[in-house]
């Protein structure tokens, strides 16, 4: 990739009560391409789950710590490649915050099929509220339907 630039991931800045935290989820995986701001990796304190955001768009060239590794404040846990070449694939990926992946969660919606009316194309929550949510089926017997009868 010409022009290229490796940014590295670190893991949040915890508190001075807080000595280590733990990766949780990784989200995308080496080979990767990541739009600036997408939740690479879910990080747990004793006291809270942060989400951990790709600092711009690129290709996510490796992931230094895997999955239930502990980690430091500011240690590096993956590296990501940036540069030219990613600007298109940044305008083709779609984003969303966290608290609108929530919404689109609790609404049954999936945040990748939604066209973003926000800035570079992210999802905001006006787009998930416009989204008819997938009617569920209804229960059957034993998959926790109630009726009158006594089991």
């Amino acid at each position: 990739m010409s022009n290229a630039e490796i940014l590295e991931i670190r893991s949040p800045q915890l508190s001075e009560s807080v000595t280590e935290a733990t990766l949780l989820t990784w989200h995308k995986q080496a080979g990767d391409v990541v739009a600036e701001g997408e939740n690479l990796v879910d990080v747990e304190t004793d006291k809270v789950v942060l989400e951990l955001p790709a600092p711009a768009a690129g290709v996510l060239k490796e992931i230094l710590k895997g999955e239930g590794e502990k980690v430091g404040s500011g240690e590096v846990v993956a590296v990501l490649e940036v540069g030219a070449a990613m600007t298109k694939q940044k305008a083709k990926t779609s984003v969303a915050s966290p608290s609108v992946r929530k919404l689109a969660h609790e609404r049954d919606v999936d945040v990748g099929g939604v066209k973003g009316s926000g800035e570079g194309g992210r999802v905001t929550r006006g787009d998930v509220m416009g989204v008819t949510p997938s009617p569920r089926p209804s229960p059957t017997r034993g998959e926790g339907a109630v009726s009158g009868e006594r089991w």
